[in-house]
């Protein structure tokens, strides 16, 4: 679907919900509560393809220059009017560089947040960094990305993430864990580090911890075991690496794994393992994401 679709998809649906009943029977005989709903699943619609925007779109690719690199971290602790927004910054050369993110409800991102300047003595440091937003829209899904800018005034940014805002201000009531699948960085001809983060909502003891592996059919079925302990590893095909015990908050977590083959594909997703209300072990996984090692 085409950027311009959407626009005509309003006025097209706006004139056949006011056609009279004789023009278009099946229209007219609609409640007022069903046209509700059909407005509601077209907004939802609306943020899909937004999100789907985002993905395939050049704004998922991200800029360097010869004084820093910058990576788009996951956003954390989203509510319905809050949300903070991680990065980091690392620096090719010794000096300062300004940090900050572009954010908003669409992928032109027009707005930024305060900015703080970050002293670095030495190449190859990074510094983490976040910033917090408030007063946002419930059940709004916004876009943002790390920027920094150093000290001869050009900018490099991350990618493009998004997140979207509660609903209600309620708690998540005997919710499942989220668990979101994160970024890989430092990648060399045999090693990475991966990132994701964990919600555990109403439940607490979550066992976190990664999987990753060359078989991405045996990655993609860890779903269908109950624990950590009943995940089995099987050489480069599948590897567990736990991060976290008796976990019982969000946060996010990273974990530097070693020892993979040069230019090989390499799948990965976070997993948690927890007890749920029928006191039945279960898992809740990310997304399978992938990298490739460089070559040797």
């Amino acid at each position: 679907m085409k950027k311009y679709s959407r626009l005509l998809i309003v006025p097209v649906l706006l004139a056949v919900l006011i056609l009279p009943q004789g023009a278009h029977a099946a229209t007219g005989s609609m409640t007022i509560p069903q046209l509700q709903q059909l407005l509601q699943l077209y907004q939802r619609l609306f943020q899909l393809q937004s999100q789907l925007e985002a993905l395939q779109g050049g704004s998922q690719s991200s800029s360097n220059t010869s004084e820093v690199s910058v990576q788009t971290d996951s956003a954390k602790n989203v509510e319905m009017s809050s949300a903070e927004l991680q990065g980091n910054v690392k620096f090719k050369q010794s000096g300062d560089a300004r940090v900050w993110f572009e954010y908003g409800p669409n992928t032109a991102m027009s707005k930024d947040t305060s900015s703080e300047t970050i002293d670095n003595k030495r190449a190859g440091t990074s510094f983490d960094f976040s910033r917090s937003l408030n007063n946002l829209s419930k059940d709004q899904t916004y876009y943002f990305r790390a920027m920094a800018e150093g000290e001869n005034g050009t900018s490099a940014h991350g990618v493009t993430k998004s997140f979207t805002t509660s609903d209600s201000n309620s708690s998540n009531n005997d919710s499942e864990p989220d668990v979101v699948t994160g970024d890989v960085t430092s990648v060399t001809d045999s090693s990475g580090r991966l990132e994701g983060e964990v919600d555990m909502n109403d439940f607490d003891n979550g066992k976190v911890f990664f999987v990753y592996g060359e078989d991405e059919d045996a990655i993609e079925n860890v779903t269908d075991e109950n624990s950590y302990t009943d995940v089995e590893e099987s050489g480069s095909d599948l590897q567990k690496v736990s991060v976290s015990s008796s976990f019982d908050r969000s946060d996010t977590f990273t974990k530097s794994i070693s020892g993979l083959s040069d230019d090989t594909d390499i799948f990965y997703r976070l997993c948690v393992g927890y007890t749920d209300n029928d006191d039945d072990d279960t898992l809740e996984c990310g997304d399978v994401e992938q990298f490739t090692t460089e070559q040797n």
